[in-house]
């Protein structure tokens, strides 16, 4: 259980209880990779490292486990659960639907002080470029995205879509640090010069090729870390 020493401690914040502590800074760990698919992680390592008591611990092991973080194994232990791709893929279907609506929306009631906005964000993102940080990338870019539902008042959405992302963040950061960070602020870059113009069309475009390049780089991911993802069994045909 060597990645466990390798684990990130999240400062807790005011009012937030153990159990919620505990949850955000594991899946937190999770998407960024401190806790690797496949690694077994156990509940009183980590209840020192956080410096909580096991039960918080133990509850936020089930909650992860439900939503497909963590995988409990009586018995045996807990592990985190590899990348399953059809997950990946619901996550990614699910957000590219709703934000292709919000952005559509977004094209016609944009305000000056909305691209204000968006574009700091975009110069934080290339701050985290000149210091080569990826988690702090990915971290930016989810806010860049947020902001996108703030501005159309549809933030309970949003809200609504991140439990099922976690899945398509672990992809994220891989793509992140893998691939060319320079082509995701590019894209962020784009958009809102197209939002800034009002071109629903241009905005349409480029939420749509942002959002899918994922499907192209899988391969390559599979190939680069074949330990990270589920590996599906094939199904037999009967013969007659």
């Amino acid at each position: 259980m060597e990645a466990e020493t390798n684990l990130v401690v999240l400062e807790r914040e005011r009012y937030e209880s153990t159990r919620d502590y505990a949850i955000r800074c594991l899946s937190y760990n999770i998407v960024n990779l401190h806790l690797k698919p496949g690694q077994l992680v156990s509940e009183s390592i980590i209840s020192e490292q956080l410096e909580l008591s096991r039960t918080p611990v133990r509850e936020a092991f089930f909650d992860l486990s439900k939503s497909g973080l963590l995988k409990i194994m009586p018995q045996r232990g807990t592990r985190v659960s590899h990348i399953d791709l059809d997950l990946v893929e619901e996550a990614r279907f699910a957000r590219w639907a709703i934000e292709r609506c919000i952005v559509q929306q977004l094209s016609q009631t944009r305000t000056d002080y909305d691209i204000v906005e968006l574009r700091n964000n975009i110069e934080q993102q290339r701050m985290c470029i000149e210091s080569n940080d990826a988690a702090q990338l990915l971290e930016i870019d989810n806010t860049f995205h947020k902001l996108l539902f703030r501005f159309c008042q549809k933030e309970s959405v949003h809200n609504f879509l991140k439990r099922l992302r976690v899945h398509f963040d672990r992809v994220r950061n891989l793509n992140i640090e893998r691939m060319d960070m320079d082509r995701l602020v590019n894209d962020h870059t784009e958009l809102t010069d197209a939002i800034e113009a009002k071109d629903e069309t241009k905005s349409l475009e480029v939420i749509d090729r942002h959002l899918t390049r994922v499907i192209d780089d899988i391969h390559y991911l599979k190939l680069q870390y074949p330990d990270y993802f589920v590996v599906k069994k094939k199904r037999t045909i009967a013969s007659f």
